[in-house]
């Protein structure tokens, strides 16, 4: 049996949702809450569904609330919740980690932590048979790889979450030429999960 939906995905955060879509884990009906939407590239071309838009560093969001706390009132009031936090956990900010709330310098610990938090945050305000989007990467910081995809995995039970889909994306930039490869380049990582009734 074949099919066009890649486990591997080679394109932009719009076309890797709607295969997504394709899988039938969005659908049009669907109440859905970005709660990183920065400038809304997800869903680039996608004008039948209804977003509620959240991002503490984007003006045109609806929302601008912390993803680890959202409104009690938002609790279980999702289908599907996206979240693509700032998951750089090292390096030199530029414009681009600005626009994404990370050009601050921070511990790779306080960048998980803000992670997890988050992943919590948004497993609260996603309705039971919902789907929960996150996008990750599993990355080299301090000489050791951190496996944030393997961290979400590990907690996700504690929140009725359980990983159902997952599509990898291939490295965003080329190994520099004057650093020397030490570990495997890995790209981002988009997980499914579904939260239990």
């Amino acid at each position: 049996m074949t099919t066009d939906i890649s486990y591997y995905h080679k394109g932009d955060n719009a076309a890797l949702i709607r295969k997504v879509i394709d899988l039938g884990l969005i659908k049009g009906s669907d109440e859905i809450l970005d709660a990183t939407y920065g400038s809304g590239s997800w869903w680039k071309g996608l004008t039948c569904f209804d977003i509620t838009s959240n991002d503490l560093y984007n003006g045109d969001a609806n929302h601008a609330y912390d993803f680890r706390a959202f409104p009690e009132a938002w609790e279980d009031g999702f289908d599907v919740v996206a979240y693509d936090p700032p998951y750089k956990l090292n390096g030199t900010g530029g414009e681009a980690d600005e626009r994404y709330g990370c050009n601050d310098k921070v511990t790779v610990n306080d960048r998980k932590t803000l992670i997890l938090q988050g992943f919590r945050g948004c497993s609260e305000v996603l309705r039971p048979g919902g789907y929960m989007l996150v996008k990750v990467q599993d990355q080299v910081a301090g000489g050791h790889v951190h496996w944030l995809t393997f961290d979400l995995m590990t907690i996700a039970p504690a929140y009725r979450l359980t990983l159902v889909d997952r599509f990898d994306m291939p490295p965003a930039r080329p190994q520099p030429a004057n650093r020397r490869q030490v570990h495997a380049r890995r790209g981002s990582t988009l997980m499914v999960f579904k939260k239990g009734k």
